[in-house]
C-alpha cells in the first residue's frame, strides 16, 4: 500500500481543500506554531504542506519557510518524518498534527474527502487518523529517531506532538 493514494481521495479535490477545509485549520496551524515559540528568524520547513496555509501564518510570525508536499496536489508520506530526521540538526524539532477523535469533534466535516476514496484508499488513510490513537504517534516518533517532548490537544479535534532529533 503506497501514501502517495492518499492523493486519490485528498488531492483529487485539492482546489475544495485549499478554499474550504485548510481554512478550518487554521487554529490547529497557530496552536503548533505557539507550542513550538515560532518567532522571527527560526527555519521551518513545512513537509505536507498542502496548499502552504501553515507557511503564510509562521511568515507572518516572522518565521522563515519553505514547504513540499509528496504528492503533485496533497499528500503524506511516511518517510516524510525519516527525511526530517536526517535534515534536521541535532536538537531540531518537528511538530505532527494527527486527527483525535473525530467522533467529538466540531471540524468533523473536513472529513468529507473519506467519501471520494475507493475502500483500499479509506483503508490506507485509516492508517494516517491511527497515529492519533494514544500511543502510537508516539511510537512511530520513536522509530524514526524522535524523543516526544509533548503531546497536546488542538481545539477541533486534532492531537499533535513536538519531538526533539536524538
Amino acid at each position: 500500500m503506497s501514501w502517495e493514494m492518499v492523493d486519490e481521495g485528498w488531492g483529487r479535490r485539492a482546489a475544495d481543500w485549499a478554499a474550504l477545509a485548510e481554512p478550518a485549520s487554521c487554529r490547529e496551524y497557530v496552536a503548533v506554531h505557539h507550542r513550538l515559540g515560532v518567532t522571527t528568524g527560526d527555519r521551518l520547513l513545512d513537509m505536507a504542506c498542502g496548499s502552504g496555509l501553515a507557511l503564510e501564518l509562521a511568515g507572518i510570525r516572522g518565521a522563515i519557510f519553505s514547504g513540499i508536499d509528496a504528492s503533485r496536489n496533497l499528500g503524506n508520506h511516511p518517510a516524510a518524518v525519516e527525511e526530517a530526521a536526517r535534515v534536521l540538526i541535532p536538537d531540531g524539532r518537528l511538530a505532527i498534527t494527527v486527527w483525535g477523535n473525530i467522533g467529538k469533534s466540531a471540524a468533523a466535516w473536513t472529513m468529507v474527502p473519506f467519501t471520494w476514496t475507493t475502500e483500499q484508499q479509506l483503508a490506507h488513510q485509516a492508517d494516517m487518523v491511527a497515529l492519533g490513537r494514544p500511543g502510537v504517534g508516539e511510537s512511530f516518533l520513536d522509530q524514526h529517531g524522535f524523543i516526544v517532548d509533548e503531546c497536546f490537544e488542538v481545539p477541533c479535534a486534532l492531537i499533535g506532538f513536538t519531538a526533539t532529533k536524538r
